[in-house]
């Protein structure tokens, strides 16, 4: 979400076995739009097959 980083927000996401919590912060003022574009991100993912083997990696290093 390069929308949240260029005003100073951060996102980030935390993967458990059988779900995914996708999470960001903001400025007030910027809620309703950082709002939006998560629910965009979750009801329409564009997921790559080279993004979901990176996360992979990070999933199983974690895990070790």
């Amino acid at each position: 979400m390069p929308w949240i980083s260029a005003r100073q927000g951060r996102v980030n996401a935390t993967t458990g076995l059988s779900q995914t919590l996708f999470y960001f912060d903001c400025a007030v003022d910027d809620l309703e739009g950082g709002l939006a574009r998560l629910l965009d991100m979750v009801n329409a993912p564009l997921f790559s097959a080279k993004t979901a083997e990176r996360e992979i990696g990070v999933i199983d290093a974690e895990y070790q």
